[in-house]
């Protein structure tokens, strides 16, 4: 019988358009993988239930919904932090969490440092000037080429 993975959290289908390759490699390891989307909670519970290893990016995991879990031996976050999975109800289940400690160790430490010169040159500032004369939303990009959007656009608004 074939291993499941299920992979679930929105950021999984931003970084990775096409799952093909991944689905690739799970058969090459007699597994399954499955991609779930969306929010609705039942729907969630009802995906994991017979999975063999999660996925994870920013998708909660508590309690309730590893108490459907029948088979799982592993849960990957696939990010530094792994905050949004209840650990120790994962532990009392002898299902094992993963995540990964260097992921994007250099991108975070340049957003970091691209937010403190943002915000000691009153870079919100000058962007709402410059959004109010142009009329259009303005995107920031540091040297590497990566906007600063989202996220790192609303901590720049806070400074």
């Amino acid at each position: 019988m074939r291993n499941k993975i299920v992979t679930a959290g929105d950021r999984v289908y931003m970084k990775f358009f096409d799952m093909d390759f991944f689905k690739v490699r799970a058969a090459e390891a007699d597994a399954e993988l499955m991609a779930f989307k969306g929010f609705d909670d039942q729907k969630f519970r009802d995906a994991i239930r017979a999975a063999d290893a999660l996925i994870l990016i920013d998708r909660p995991l508590t309690h309730e919904h590893m108490s459907v879990m029948e088979k799982c031996k592993i849960v990957l976050a696939l990010e530094v932090g792994y905050d949004f999975i209840d650990v120790q109800a994962a532990t009392g289940r002898g299902i094992i969490v993963s995540n990964v400690p260097i992921y994007c160790t250099h991108q975070v430490a340049l957003h970091a440092l691209t937010l403190l010169l943002a915000s000691n040159r009153k870079l919100t500032t000058l962007m709402a000037e410059t959004e109010a004369c142009l009329r259009i939303p303005v995107c920031i990009t540091n040297r590497f080429g990566y906007a600063v959007s989202g996220k790192g656009k609303e901590r720049l608004e806070r400074c």
